[in-house]
């Protein structure tokens, strides 16, 4: 029998709505699985846009924030560098703009000018506390008068803004600052830092601040702003120009990452430029020169007079043979690697390179642990182990299988290092591996200057952009050193001379004997201990006595094991070094901030710290410097929008790692680095803390929404080819 089928007119009607209904459904699947374009934006013309973009106040239109262009010009005398900063804002638009940057600066600069360069006309730059700055910023902003801040975040963090940037027009910004070079091993060195690496802030925040992580696809930003798509292929750039006057003849003159031409200008002098003319901002660069052998100073001073005064920097060589010291005693070592995200791809091989080869410099009579850190914390032995083939192979194992991934939560890691201590016969030193990249040093700096104890901390930066500033204070606060590996051909070197100081005690109570009469006023006003094959570097002011009024000569000294230890270094002929009194007057900025770690009421630091910056001109966490130009240029008719400008990944790191997904897969959820930093910047600016949510991105969620009416809309078709059949 042949079945016939057929459907009445209203069954008819039913499966129509139906399969209508099931269409719908999978053109809705469709939208909630696929991104809605900005409209104006560049994915409305077929492709999707990159890089950060600001709002211009008009309904859906989306200008691209221009790159930075910045040039450094820097004259080294000795270990004396002065340097004056140029940034370039540009105005591609036709609208009137507030440029904000945020930029890196040497942890120790002492930044003491801003000038606004419009034209042929300069502004000069005036410090002020940071409030009134600000205020004094604003209103000549909202009054359409070109102005200018400079910011200080950290003492390596700085934020520039420049208001009323005319549509097509441009202003510059010179930014001057003494910083000083560093010695060790034989070489001097100098790091110039060109980014400002994103920072980790745990989600419940710190110091009463709700600082969160906020590094989502769609966000691309940290505490400080915004980060540009490193697809964009629009990069900051900076150009350099060195003068260096060593002072003694030179054996070398390199850069360890950038290439560099080398001019000679005389015996010890050398002009430097880079072979490019100009390089991404995405990763420090790093000068070396070094003396002869014969010419390695003993001792070097330098002299500043002003008002009256006499402003020494001190650099004092220790006993640079090892046979000249005893060993150490035995030691406690614990040695602490962040495998945080930021440490991802280059960093975490040089951070387990260095780690493998510090443990291999352990001796039979010493104890280790390593302990690892990223979200959580983890210990490799539940204490410090006896040194043993067995110990030291699992712990080489251990170290190998290491991976990359998760936040970088370094405080409880801390702790556990420093926990329980070690017997009085017993030396306990952390060795600390980290490329530092956090944004609540204080938190950390306060719980390490409540628990170091008689242990030494040690600290090795990794990679291309190390948070310096971080690096350096905590090996202070920790009483050790502070080493630089910025990449796996460093580690060797960088290593062996690290374990060189590991492995000897360090000069200790070191105190400088004056002549009858000198009032000097010294920082840091305790000295630190110095270790094999580094400096003991301080700065001194002598109050009402001229540089050339100075005879005779200081004595340092001071006890490496339980030897006595001194060295004399003569007063007479000292010249003119422009900058050190300065670097004095930072330095005793440093000691009285350093009072916040120690318990001291912050209202108290800040008076101090007030009086010495204003005194000095310099750009502190409580003051900044403001420039104004008198007449407003804008018309008060046109508004003014902020563009931020974003700044670049360091070179090495993984954009995957930080925003926690691949760029191409965030484009494929429709996840596009458009936001507007004008709010947060502007904040920066103002030097108010700053909330950053927790967020996410709903495109996934909308994927898996749009998967499932994809489902139920298949079904709803096949339902409306099967209702209704009747057999006739």
């Amino acid at each position: 029998m042949h079945r016939h089928y057929a459907y009445a007119p209203s069954e008819r009607l039913t499966s129509l709505a139906i399969a209508i209904l099931g269409a719908i459904v999978l053109v809705a699947c469709f939208a909630a699985a696929s991104p809605a374009a900005p409209a104006g934006s560049a994915a409305q013309a077929g492709h999707a846009p990159s890089g950060l973009f600001f709002k211009t106040g008009e309904q859906d239109v989306l200008l691209q924030a221009p790159p930075m262009a910045s040039r450094m010009e820097i004259d080294i005398n000795g270990i004396v560098a002065r340097a004056t900063l140029t940034q370039r804002f540009a105005n591609p638009s036709d609208a009137w703009l507030e440029g904000v940057y945020v930029f890196p600066l040497p942890e120790d600069a002492a930044v003491d000018r801003m000038d606004l360069v419009i034209g042929e006309r300069v502004v000069k730059g005036r410090i002020m506390e940071k409030e009134e700055a600000r205020k004094v910023y604003e209103e000549a902003a909202a009054a359409g008068k070109r102005a200018g801040l400079l910011v200080s975040e950290r003492p390596n963090v700085f934020v520039t803004s420049v208001a009323n940037i005319p549509p097509g027009g441009a202003i510059e910004v010179k930014i001057r600052f003494q910083s000083k070079a560093s010695f060790a091993d034989g070489r001097f060195s100098l790091s110039l830092p060109t980014v400002v690496a994103p920072r980790y802030t745990p989600p419940e925040g710190v110091q009463g601040q709700a600082h969160t992580v906020g590094l989502g696809p769609k966000e691309r930003r940290d505490v400080f702003g915004g980060f540009r798509d490193p697809e964009s292929g629009e990069v900051n750039r900076q150009s350099l120009r060195i003068e260096l006057d060593a002072g003694v003849p030179l054996a070398e003159v390199r850069s360890l990452h950038h290439g560099i031409d080398v001019t000679p200008r005389g015996e010890g002098k050398r002009l430097i430029t880079l072979s490019q003319g100009s390089v991404p901002a995405t990763r420090d660069f790093i000068l070396e020169w070094r003396p002869h052998a014969s010419a390695v100073p003993r001792a070097a001073l330098f002299a500043e007079e002003v008002e009256g005064d006499s402003y020494l920097l001190v650099m004092v060589m220790p006993p640079v043979d090892a046979a000249d010291l005893p060993p150490v005693p035995p030691r406690d070592v614990v040695f602490v690697i962040d495998t945080s995200g930021s440490m991802h791809g280059d960093s975490i091989g040089q951070a387990k390179a260095a780690l493998q080869r510090a443990i291999q410099g352990l001796r039979p009579e010493d104890r280790f642990n390593v302990i690892q850190f990223n979200s959580d914390t983890h210990s490799l032995f539940n204490g410090v182990q006896p040194v043993s083939a067995r110990s030291l192979s699992v712990a080489r194992s251990y170290v190998s299988s290491l991976v990359a991934d998760g936040g970088t939560e370094m405080r409880p890691a801390l702790m556990r290092a420093l926990a329980g201590g070690s017997p009085v016969e017993r030396l306990r030193q952390v060795v600390f591996i980290t490329d530092g990249a956090i944004g609540y040093e204080d938190s950390f700096f306060t719980q390490l200057a409540q628990r170091i104890g008689s242990s030494r901390l040690f600290t090795v930066g990794i990679g291309s952009a190390p948070n310096a500033y971080f690096m350096r204070r905590a090996a202070g606060l920790g009483h050790g050193t502070a080493t630089f590996i910025s990449d796996l051909t460093q580690v060797e070197r960088e290593m062996d001379a690290l374990l060189s100081r590991l492995a000897h005690p360090a000069l200790t109570d070191l105190e400088v004997e004056w002549q009858e009469g000198m009032i000097p006023e010294t920082y840091p006003a305790r000295l630190p201990d110095v270790y094999l094959g580094e400096p003991s570097v301080f700065t001194v002011r002598l109050a009402y006595t001229k540089p050339s009024e100075l005879r005779g000569q200081i004595v340092l000294k001071g006890l490496a094991g339980n030897r006595q230890w001194s060295q004399a270094l003569p007063l007479d002929d000292l010249g003119g070094d422009a900058g050190v009194g300065k670097l004095w007057a930072r330095e005793k900025l440093d000691d009285i901030m350093q009072g916040l770690y120690r318990g001291r009421p912050e209202e108290t630091v800040r008076a101090d710290a007030l009086k010495v910056a204003l005194a000095h001109d310099l750009v502190t966490r409580y003051t900044s410097m403001v420039a104004v130009e008198e007449e407003p240029v804008r018309p008060q008719d046109e508004p003014m929008i902020t563009s931020e400008v974003p700044r670049d990944l360091p070179e090495g790191w993984s954009d995957e790692k930080v925003f926690g997904i691949s760029a191409e897969r965030a484009r494929s959820f429709g996840m596009q680095p458009i936001s507007s930093p004008s709010p947060m910047l502007q904040s920066i600016a103002r030097g108010q803390s700053v909330s950053l949510p927790q967020t996410a991105t709903p495109a996934a969620l909308n994927y898996a929404i749009g998967a499932i009416f994809l489902v139920l809309g298949v079904m709803l078709l096949a339902v409306a080819r099967r209702m209704g059949p009747r057999h006739v």
